[in-house]
């Protein structure tokens, strides 16, 4: 490793090289007006297992594969994690100067970029594309997370990166840097302003273990558990159960009468709770948000709030209500009362946005929520927008000091209002569910939500599993849900069906108007609801295994015990029993790539261990309303098969020996 340090006019450089990585700090700053300390940590192989736990990392057969690395240089350099520690120290609190961390290494087989944004920025929109490194996204506590992995064609994690501050704004680039035929990737802190300090300090995880990248983002959020957010908010069982949502079929188009029926015919088809979204605040049905922030239940729309929360509750359904948490429309009463206590006024959405920085604000804003709970016994709250609280589109006053606030820094005012309102929340009710949307789903978010949702994208099944599955690896224990399933219902059930099908591995919520769909579709959506409830330890509680994210996952597997469920998500030759797969006895094949068959084989290695040319299966063919086409015995060897079954149908396997 070699460090140098030069200082130039307003400026300060540093630098550390070690194997095929070059890093740099730059500091806007004359030398005497910050000092900065710039080091490199590098994980003892025995402290490993701390880092990756139990996931699965390569073989020394892998290792050896020609094409993963180019020279020995880089391979190396393979299954190791090191920290980038930065501290920034000045004599007297002050706003800190811009600063950079730069990181560059060449491109050896790293053939995608995982991000956790739900679109790549710049002009490359395949799922995980690389981008030039000039492309953006902007962190912060209520915006994704600091953290990505370039990753091989084989799926496998080449270099993964996470930094430590994901409170504060921090703009990343990241890509391919043409000037030097090079990957390369930028930090940059403090562009806005924030508050005084005397000290910063700030750690830049880069892990090169050789694994699914899945796993390696895993391992990231569980980085994040142990030194960030250790007091993640505990996951009631409720959280777990398919959610009916108002969305989709009514948008602010609400009525306490129907609102019932859908929910009659919600807990017969399995839904275990309702979330009750925008309109039950206003009787105006314009979207956006002019009149939100008085939160009074609108008498037009739920004249019987308290009898009607009952009456859902006598069906077996736990209730949730939406709020817009930073909004108070223009046309709201409280308006006037708010005004001088915002961050700005935001004409996007016909709203101010208020500032967590006042204690007026925190207060009001956790009476309300409060009050809402206790006074019409609710269970939960889906607690949305909260990503607005954002210095970047703060105004004069916004930005400029006021001494009536409790803190200066929105970031910290932010985890103040968020942790007062889970601690109100929880002693009205214990097991109270709370609900964040993608993109505020970062590590920080976990101390204050158990339900994570898949960002907006209605009707788009494949976009759905792809944000699922991101948000699960970043989630952990916390509840993933899906964004609500919404289809035509002139459509066929083969394909209304995918919308179950690419989510099975988060919990189902849905948003038909369920008195427009017919009979069939009625069974359809019974049917995968009880699907997903009969496996739903296997798909939440089990590791997965999820393939291939450039391809959307196109392959992810659940195994627990002598129990699997494999999404085989796009037409491609399907290899079972694998060695990971050796002690399955059941397992389940859901065929998520509208083909009328699968091609299957059996793993060589598993046929030679048991000394066998084939596995003995019993077959169970089934299509998507569960009804059981066939059964058959199948001779599984290492030659490729045709199996046929009906599109969005599934096979149930069972060794016979």
């Amino acid at each position: 490793m070699t460090q140098m340090c030069d200082v130039v006019t307003s400026m300060i450089k540093k630098n550390l090289d070690w194997g095929y990585i070059r890093t740099y700090v730059s500091v806007d700053a004359a030398e005497g007006e910050i000092d900065v300390d710039f080091k490199l940590r590098s994980v003892a192989a025995h402290d490993l297992a701390v880092e990756w736990g139990d996931s699965p990392r390569a073989n020394a057969n892998l290792l050896n594969q020609p094409g993963l690395f180019g020279n020995d240089v880089s391979k190396g350099q393979a299954n190791q994690v090191w920290y980038l520690d930065l501290t920034l120290t000045a004599p007297t609190p002050r706003h800190l100067p811009h600063t950079v961390i730069d990181v560059r290494l060449p491109f050896d087989n790293m053939q995608s970029l995982w991000l956790p944004s739900i679109q790549a920025p710049g002009k490359n929109y395949r799922p995980k594309g690389l981008l030039e490194c000039y492309a953006e996204m902007t962190t912060h506590i209520c915006n994704l997370a600091p953290i990505g992995a370039f990753f091989s064609a084989e799926g496998l994690n080449k270099f993964s990166f996470a930094l430590s501050d994901c409170k504060n704004v921090v703009r990343i680039q990241g890509g391919a840097f043409e000037e030097e035929e090079a990957a390369r990737l930028t930090f940059n802190l403090f562009e806005v302003p924030s508050h005084k300090m005397s000290q910063y300090q700030v750690s830049l995880r880069l892990d090169t273990g050789l694994m699914p990248v899945f796993n390696a983002i895993q391992n990231i959020a569980r980085y994040y558990e142990r030194t960030v957010a250790p007091e993640v908010m505990a996951v009631p069982d409720v959280a777990y159960g398919p959610v009916y949502s108002t969305w989709y079929a009514f948008l602010q188009n609400l009525q306490e009468k129907e609102i019932e029926e859908q929910c009659a015919i919600a807990a017969q088809c399995g839904c275990k709770t309702i979330i009750l979204d925008d309109g039950w605040q206003t009787d105006d049905n314009n979207r956006g948000y002019a009149y939100c922030g008085d939160w009074q239940v609108s008498q037009q729309r739920f004249p019987h709030m308290k009898e009607h929360v009952q009456r859902v509750h006598e069906l077996g359904m736990k209730y949730m209500v939406w709020f817009s948490v930073p909004f108070i429309g223009r046309k709201s009463q409280n308006g006037p009362r708010f005004k001088e206590y915002c961050l700005c006024f935001n004409s996007r959405w016909d709203a101010y946005v208020l500032d967590p920085r006042y204690k007026i604000v925190r207060d009001f804003l956790v009476k309300t929520f409060s009050h809402m709970v206790k006074e019409y016994d609710l269970d939960g709250l889906k607690l949305d927008f909260i990503d607005e609280f954002d210095m970047r589109q703060a105004d004069e006053h916004g930005k400029a000091f006021d001494a009536r606030r409790d803190t200066q820094s929105l970031p910290d005012a932010v985890d103040m209002l968020m942790t007062e309102v889970r601690q109100a929340l929880e002693s009205i009710k214990s097991d109270i569910m709370i609900e964040f949307r993608q993109n505020y789903i970062g590590p920080m978010i976990r101390k204050y939500g158990n339900m994570f949702r898949a960002h907006d994208c209605p009707n788009d099944t494949l976009m759905n599993r792809l944000t699922t599955l991101d948000v699960r690896a970043m989630a952990l224990s916390t509840a993933v849900h899906a964004d609500m399933f919404t289809w035509s219902p002139s459509e066929a059930v083969e394909s209304s069906s995918l919308n179950f099908i690419h989510s099975l591995f988060a919990v189902p919520q849905i948003s038909p108007n369920f008195k427009h769909l017919n009979d069939e579709h009625r069974l359809m959506v019974k049917h995968w609801l009880s699907f997903w409830e009969e496996h739903r330890n296997l798909l939440m509680q089990s590791p997965l295994i999820a393939e291939h994210p450039e391809q959307m996952y196109s392959d992810v597997q659940a195994i627990q015990g002598t129990r699997e469920l494999r999404l085989i998500a796009t037409d491609h030759p399907v290899t079972l029993f694998m060695e990971r797969e050796r002690a399955v006895k059941e397992l389940t094949l859901v065929n998520g790539a509208m083909t009328t068959s699968l091609v299957l084989k059996c793993d060589k290695t598993t046929l030679a261990s048991l000394q066998t040319d084939s596995l003995k299966l019993q077959a169970k063919i089934f299509d998507c309303l569960g009804k059981l086409i066939r059964s058959e015995e199948i001779d599984l060897t290492d030659r490729v098969q045709e199996v046929a079954l009906p599109k969005s149908g599934y096979i149930k396997f069972t060794r016979l020996a």
